[in-house]
Formats: C-alpha cells, structure tokens, sequence
C-alpha cells in the first residue's frame, strides 16, 4: 500500500475533471428599475438590460477543455457546448439563469500509465444569480452555482492499466459583473465539491469518495458579435487536495475551457 500522503493510482490515476453538491447563495434587491421619467434616458447599463433577448435565448458552439494534475496527467481535447439563458421577471425571483451542457471526447496521458484516446466526458453547469447593485457601467449579481463533470476512463491505457468512471460535483458562491454591452466577468469560491471513483471498475476492492474544500474559478464570456452573435468565453477553475478515503485522495488539480457560442 502506498504511503498516505501520496495519491494511489490503482491502474490509471485519472483525478480527472473537475466539476455538484450543495452550498448557499447571495441575495440582493434591484437599486433601480428599467423605467425612467418621460423625456430623461435610461442608464447604459438600464438600456442593455431593456434591449436584451426574450426570456429565454440558447446558444451553441465548440471549444477545447483542458484538465491537468501537474506532473501526474492530464485530459485534453475538443468540446461541444450549449447554453440556455433565462431573464426571470417576478420579484423575488433570480435575476438571471443559465445552463451550460458539455460534451467532448478526451485523450489521457500520463508517464506513469501511458495513453488512452477518445475519452467520453459529459458537463453541466446551472447558475442562479440576484442582482446586488446596478448603475451607469454595470450590473453586479451574486448567487450560486452547481457543476457536475462525469469521465468514463474504462479501458486499457498503452501501458496495460485499466480505468475506471468518475464524477465530480461542487457548488461555488459566485459574483458576476455584466457591464453595458451584455460582457460577463464572474469569480467563484469553492462552497464544498465532491469527487466519486468508481475503482472496481479497476478491479480495486471498492469504490471510494472525496470532499474538497478549496478551490476558485475564474470566467469570463464576451457579448455577442457580428451577425452570427459570437460569443468567445473561458472557465479557469483551481482545486487544492481533498480529503482522504482510507489511503486515497484527490489530488490538486486545474481546468480550463475555453471556446465560442453563436446565439440561435
């Protein structure tokens, strides 16, 4: 049995993407409404939130997704994605709503355990925010969001190691910045993730789960452009160690995703 504080990789280490548990959202009230008095105009920030899409808009489009262990593996390959997005009205209610789907085929690589192609991996990811603040240049929000990325390493890597499925969900305390031209900018702090491994499928005794406690993101999504309304985004996310199930752990670890939407 490996030592403790070293991560055991019963036949193909895959601590493989991150990504839904549970957590507490931001409240916050409008400071102002989309009216104004007869003759006077709205704020920049009003009038991108007046214009905006129906209630409900989707988008579609590619992009890579790129999972790293530094030094032990990584995951890596192209990405389609959709994303729904939904301005609900009533009081009370989040400001905005959005649900982004993933789903791309991956090629592992690692020293230790070799190689291992057309990797299946499926994402998702909701968000619920309320609005803190608006004014002239943006609009502020907070909230939550929940993410969930399931692998399916099963097979036989170059070297003869097996793999296994996994699935990860966290959940984050977001901000965002929207500013006047429909741009987001949002941070999250890691509320509590979870990884689940499913090792027999390795021919390991059991199965095994981990907490994570730690952890940030980083995303950043462009208002759309040109007549096809493109949407170029990234999602940077960082996850320190977790805790341990018997001798196992997951390691700390980085995602990256980056791609482009076009409005439908």
């Amino acid at each position: 049995m490996p030592p403790a504080h070293h991560c055991p990789r019963p036949r193909l280490p895959t601590r493989c993407a991150t990504s839904l548990s549970m957590g507490l959202a931001f409240f916050g009230a409008p400071v102002w409404a989309q009216t104004a008095p007869p003759g006077e105009p709205l704020p920049d920030a009003a009038v991108a939130m007046a214009s905006a899409p129906a209630a409900w808009a989707s988008a579609g489009g590619l992009g890579v997704f790129h999972y790293t262990e530094p030094g032990v593996m990584r995951l890596t390959g192209p990405e389609a994605s959709w994303q729904l997005r939904h301005r609900p009205t009533p009081l009370g209610w989040p400001d905005s709503v959005q649900l982004d789907l993933g789903a791309a085929s991956l090629a592992y690589s690692s020293k230790g355990t070799g190689t291992l192609h057309a990797v299946p991996a499926l994402s998702g990811r909701g968000t619920a925010l309320w609005r803190l603040q608006a004014n002239e240049d943006a609009i502020w929000r907070a909230g939550l969001q929940l993410d969930m990325v399931w692998t399916d390493l099963r097979g036989t890597s170059s070297t003869g190691h097996r793999g296994y499925r996994r699935l990860g969900s966290k959940a984050w305390a977001v901000l965002q910045r929207e500013d006047a031209s429909g741009a987001r900018t949002e941070i999250g702090a890691l509320l509590q993730g979870r990884q689940d491994s499913w090792l027999t499928d390795a021919g390991q005794p059991r199965d095994i789960t981990n907490t994570q406690r730690r952890g940030v993101y980083l995303a950043y999504q462009h208002h759309a452009m040109g007549a096809l309304s493109l949407r170029p985004w990234l999602r940077y996310s960082q996850i320190g160690n977790s805790t341990y199930d018997g001798p196992y752990f997951e390691p700390r670890n980085r995602t990256v995703q980056v791609g482009a939407l076009i409005d439908w």
